[in-house]
C-alpha cells in the first residue's frame, strides 16, 4: 500500500525507519547523534496583545448584531404602537369579535420569535375595545414550553 503505518511508529527522533535517507545531517535542526538542537525548540516568545484593530472590529460587529437581535425580538418596547388617527372605540361596537391569528413554524423559528409574535398579536388589541378580542396562536411545533408560556401569559 502507499502508506505503511509501521514505518511511522518505528521512526526515530531525526531519522526515518522505512525511507532511504543518508543520515541525520540532511534533516534541518538535527545533530549527527540524532538529537534536535534545543536552541531550535526553545526561544523568546513575543507577547501578543488583542488590542489591535481587527479584534475591536470583531467585537463591534458582535455588539451590533446583538443590538439588532434585541430590537428585532422586542417589539413595542422602544416605540409605542400608534393607532390610526381616526380610530374610535365605537367602531368596534358593531363587531361580534376580532380574531388575530399568528402562525409560528415548527422547527424553523425559535422560541424568541414565538414570544415576539405572541406579544405582537396581543398588542394589536384596540384601546377601549367593545367586542371580544381573540388571539389564536397556531404553533405548529407543538412544543410543550410554548404551551406553558401561553398559559402563563393568559392567566
Amino acid at each position: 500500500p502507499p502508506f505503511n503505518d509501521r514505518c511511522v511508529a518505528v521512526a526515530g527522533r531525526c531519522g526515518h525507519a522505512c525511507e532511504p535517507h543518508s543520515g541525520a545531517h540532511q534533516i534541518p535542526h538535527c545533530l549527527p547523534n540524532g538529537y534536535i538542537n534545543m536552541t531550535s525548540l526553545v526561544g523568546q516568545i513575543p507577547i501578543q496583545y488583542n488590542r489591535v484593530t481587527p479584534v475591536f472590529m470583531f467585537a463591534y460587529v458582535l455588539l451590533f448584531g446583538f443590538a439588532v437581535k434585541t430590537i428585532m425580538l422586542c417589539p413595542g418596547i422602544f416605540q409605542p404602537y400608534k393607532r390610526c388617527h381616526y380610530y374610535d372605540p365605537e367602531m368596534t361596537t358593531s363587531l361580534k369579535y376580532i380574531l388575530v391569528v399568528g402562525v409560528t413554524g415548527g422547527g424553523d423559528e425559535g422560541k424568541g420569535t414565538m414570544v415576539r409574535n405572541t406579544i405582537g398579536m396581543v398588542s394589536g388589541l384596540p384601546p377601549s375595545c367593545r367586542c371580544r378580542f381573540i388571539v389564536a396562536n397556531n404553533e405548529e411545533g407543538h412544543r410543550l414550553e410554548m404551551m406553558t408560556c401561553w398559559e402563563k401569559f393568559c392567566n
